[in-house]
């Protein structure tokens, strides 16, 4: 007898599969844009060539968000409104601080300190997931 995958199953194979391309992507670019001197232009197409698959993984995403139920979808908007001004200040604290002290550009340069946004939004997917069990 064939399975099938219902399309909410399939729709989250491809929200997983996208996120991994682009890790691998990033992780990729991140490798070769700083171990190899390359032509502008390579190193442009490079560099942007992590979007593609972020945009694929994020327009499923929000496929999948629309197909989940009430509460579902209010679990995941109070993470990201926990996780969107819970960023904004910790960019706060480091622009402030880094007006006071010299912090160590290599250690807080943008492509460091993004991971942020998603991190803090899993810990609020974690906290609004155990205020709702």
């Amino acid at each position: 007898m064939v399975e099938t995958i219902r399309p909410k199953s399939r729709l989250g194979i491809v929200t997983i599969s996208a996120a991994a391309v682009w890790l691998i992507a990033y992780l990729v670019c991140r490798i070769v844009l700083e171990k190899f001197q390359l032509p502008p232009a390579a190193r442009i197409v490079i560099a942007l060539s992590p979007v593609v698959p972020f945009v694929v993984f994020l327009l499923s995403w929000i496929a999948l968000m629309r197909s989940d139920d009430e509460l579902h979808r209010r679990v995941q908007l109070e993470a990201l409104a926990f996780a969107f001004p819970a960023t904004l200040v910790v960019l706060m604290i480091l622009g402030l601080l880094q007006l006071a002290i010299e912090l160590p550009p290599h250690r807080f340069a943008l492509r460091d300190i993004w991971p942020i946004m998603p991190i803090l939004y899993f810990a609020g997917l974690a906290w609004n997931w155990r205020r709702y069990q």
